[in-house]
């Protein structure tokens, strides 16, 4: 509708830190999956395809904005986006589970990224 299918790609999996397999799950409501929550688990009710992000973003040099809500796998995400997160700047909003804040912090810290704003859940940084 909008003209964009020459410059816009979708894939049909998710990201993580390694190619597999795995299950998800959501929250089943009145006989209804909630999409809003599904996420990567040992068990699911369905399988999908993981892969590293980078094999699929393959940018040098660029500026890029990233947003991630990932239902509490956001730190392997990032893992497997290493190379982009390096090479590129970025301006990143991500959703991060409580549970796991301290160590996304500290892995973005690490890629040289900067706490710019919090709205509730969501954190915004950038490495430039």
């Amino acid at each position: 509708m909008n003209n964009f299918e020459n410059i816009i790609n979708a894939f049909n999996l998710g990201l993580s830190n390694k190619k597999r397999i795995s299950y998800f799950k959501s929250k089943i409501v009145n006989d209804f999956n909630q999409t809003s929550t599904f996420r990567v688990s040992e068990k699911g009710n369905e399988t999908g395809k993981l892969i590293l992000g980078d094999n699929i973003i393959n940018y040098k040099d660029k500026i890029l904005a990233m947003k991630i809500d990932a239902e509490g796998h956001e730190l392997e995400i990032l893992k497997g986006l290493h190379n982009s997160l390096v090479n590129n700047k970025i301006f990143l909003q991500i959703e991060i589970w409580p549970k796991n804040l301290i160590r996304v912090n500290l892995f973005l810290k690490k890629m040289s990224f900067i706490l710019l704003k919090t709205i509730h859940s969501d954190y915004f940084f950038k490495n430039y």
